[in-house]
């Protein structure tokens, strides 16, 4: 995913995407029907594949699951096939909702896999986070974050739960625990206007999410924008991030309940094994490393 260095860049991807997660979901009282969103991935002008966000709240409404996947289409696949999934389970507590219980990684990007697995434990004064790189077959590393630390994907909900009656100009935080490190997710309004959609001329806030190491400023990689309806259910319309080395634009294509079909490959499930393309030549090495 885009944002941090020390895990594979199109990893970053995924939590790019996660961005879209303050818009993903409608009026609290709408929730327990879940929601599936569906994204076009363009890098410039060129598809580049899809990703998907899966929300859906467990039978008694007290935990959630959160499944995300990305994939490339076919006509990219002979340069560049991505495979990558993140499966989120939680609690909701009177304390605070969204409390991520474990999160797991599983990321294939041409030569580069990794399978990382954290486990949340919530304690009153610090979060522990147990972290595994499986496919390195380290063993588990605990570190300790702040109270109610998160993963960037439940840090998004829970801002969400946060943003009744958004003004220009608010700024929203949360402590965020990715992988081994310490970030701050920061998400600012920018501005109201109007944005043409596939639905047509549409009233949206214009929003800058943007993460930080630790609590000090420094802002991390990437120029994030996001653009969500302003009608009350902010679902997300457009994404667009800036790096080193070029751009990525996610346009939404279809927005359903989490009951709704998956537009997923076939290879890619919800959870067992990911099943890989396959390979007519050689692939190239991630041409998007930094190495």
């Amino acid at each position: 995913m885009f944002i941090l260095r020390h895990d594979a860049p199109m990893s970053r991807f995924l939590i790019f995407f996660t961005l879209l997660f303050f818009a993903a979901m409608p009026a609290f009282a709408n929730w327990q029907e879940g929601e599936r969103l569906t994204f076009d991935v363009y890098f410039g002008f060129l598809k580049a594949g899809q990703a998907e966000f899966l929300y859906a709240p467990t039978a008694d409404e007290k935990g959630y699951q959160l499944g995300v996947r990305a994939w490339t289409s076919e006509g990219t696949g002979t340069l560049f096939t991505l495979r990558d999934r993140i499966f989120i389970e939680g609690v909701h507590t009177p304390e605070a909702p969204f409390l991520p219980t474990r999160a797991v990684r599983e990321l294939n990007e041409n030569n580069y896999h990794a399978n990382k697995v954290m486990q949340f434990t919530h304690k009153q004064a610090q979060t522990q986070v147990s972290y595994t790189n499986k496919l390195a077959q380290t063993p588990p590393e605990t570190y300790m974050f702040e109270t109610h630390a998160r993963d960037v994907f439940s840090a998004m909900y829970a801002l969400r739960g946060r943003s009744k009656g958004i003004q220009v100009g608010e700024e929203l935080t949360l402590p965020v625990a990715e992988l081994d490190h310490p970030y701050t997710l920061v998400l600012t309004v920018a501005e109201k206007t109007t944005l043409n959609t596939h639905a047509g001329e549409t009233e949206v806030w214009h929003l800058k999410p943007r993460l930080f190491k630790g609590k000090e400023r420094n802002e991390t990689e990437g120029k994030w924008n996001l653009w969500v309806t302003a009608d009350g259910t902010y679902t997300p319309v457009l994404i667009k991030v800036k790096m080193n080395f070029g751009g990525f634009t996610a346009k939404l294509s279809d927005k359903a309940p989490a009951s709704a079909p998956s537009q997923a490959p076939e290879g890619l499930p919800l959870t067992g094994k990911i099943v890989l393309p396959p390979n007519p030549i050689k692939k190239l090495a991630n041409p998007f490393s930094y190495d």
